[in-house]
């Protein structure tokens, strides 16, 4: 019981040390007004410019997620068609998997220290790579490729995974709302995965095609989509008014209050 009661006592100094950390998470139903231009709390109201990039983020990290997530769950009927076995198309998968973590323990320290103030940049220049890269599957799934599939999943793997937080950040800056924000965005990628596993399936080929039951369509489909609409980044303004508004709080509370001149003449009385 002592050892954890120190670990309560010093996590807690660790807790809350910014202006925006140290107030309570407006609800989801606040965010979702203030999304929507109606009444809401002074500290959740968002500006039509931080409601227009929200909408922009809220789609396009829907779409980035639900295209790993449907790749995930259909890589083997995308794959197998043309000649991959089941271990090749498992190593294939864990490519993505471990390049973005790779990445992204790469990245983390570079957007704490360096990358602060351009999270909007980086989706900027992130996002029409991963398009690309899902695209070019359309021409890369092919029989003896397996060298270029693994590339394509590397690049996407390491740029989206790289982008996950980025986003979720930027959710948090535009919102000011940590756990709305992220809810938000986590419930429409999921809703959109469950429209990608349903399009892709019904985009099979039938059973007479060369090859039989190949995924061709379906990989058409989803880079397609996927690359039209990373393009929508370029209208993404991404300005992080809460990490703004945290640092005016800190310089203000850094700049020591000036002596009164009472206090000047006493000094220079005692010198």
């Amino acid at each position: 019981m002592d050892t954890l009661w120190c670990i309560i006592n010093v996590s807690s100094l660790f807790t809350n040390s910014a202006y925006a950390g140290s107030k309570k998470s407006p609800s989801i139903f606040s965010l979702l007004n203030a999304w929507a231009g109606r009444d809401c709390a002074p500290g959740a109201h968002m500006t039509i410019r931080e409601r227009i990039d929200f909408t922009i983020l809220v789609y396009v990290f829907a779409v980035l997620l639900s295209s790993i997530n449907t790749f995930s769950v259909l890589s083997s009927q995308w794959l197998s068609p043309e000649g991959y076995s089941d271990d090749t198309n498992g190593f294939i998968g864990a490519t993505l998997l471990l390049s973005g973590i790779v990445a992204a323990l790469a990245t983390a320290p570079l957007f704490d220290r360096l990358f602060t103030h351009h999270l909007g940049l980086t989706v900027r220049i992130l996002c029409p790579i991963i398009g690309a890269a899902w695209l070019s599957l359309i021409w890369v799934v092919k029989p003896s490729a397996a060298g270029a599939i693994y590339a394509v999943m590397a690049i996407i793997g390491s740029a989206s995974i790289t982008l996950l937080p980025v986003a979720l950040e930027l959710g948090c800056e535009l919102t000011r709302n940590a756990d709305g924000s992220s809810a938000v965005m986590w419930f429409f990628g999921n809703l959109l995965s469950i429209v990608y596993l349903l399009s892709q399936g019904a985009l099979r080929a039938p059973s007479t095609a060369s090859p039989p039951l190949n995924m061709h369509r379906a990989i058409i489909f989803n880079g397609a989509w996927v690359f039209a609409s990373c393009w929508f980044v370029f209208l993404f303004n991404g300005r992080q008014a809460r990490r703004e508004r945290d640092e005016r709080m800190l310089k203000a509370a850094e700049v020591p209050m000036e002596a009164s001149p009472i206090e000047e003449k006493s000094r220079e009385v005692q010198v």
